[in-house]
C-alpha cells in the first residue's frame, strides 16, 4: 500500500510500482470547495467587488 499525501496522483510512476500495489490518495477531496471559491471569485470580479488591487496598482496605500 502506498499512501499519497496530496490530492492528485498524476505524478505517480504507476509503471514502476509493484504489481498489485494499492495507491491511496485524497483525489476529489477539495473539488466542491475549489469550485465554490472559483465561482465566488468570478462573481466578485464581475461586480468589481475587490477594489484593493486597483488601488494598489495606482500607488494608494489607503486602507478600508
Amino acid at each position: 500500500m502506498i499512501q499519497v499525501l496530496v490530492a492528485g496522483v498524476d505524478h505517480m510512476p504507476f509503471d514502476r510500482l509493484p504489481r498489485g500495489a494499492v495507491v491511496c490518495g485524497n483525489a476529489g477531496a477539495y473539488n466542491v470547495s475549489v469550485a465554490e471559491h472559483a465561482m465566488a471569485l468570478l462573481l466578485a470580479a464581475a461586480k468589481d467587488v475587490p477594489p484593493g488591487p486597483t488601488r494598489s496598482a495606482a500607488g494608494s496605500s489607503t486602507k478600508l
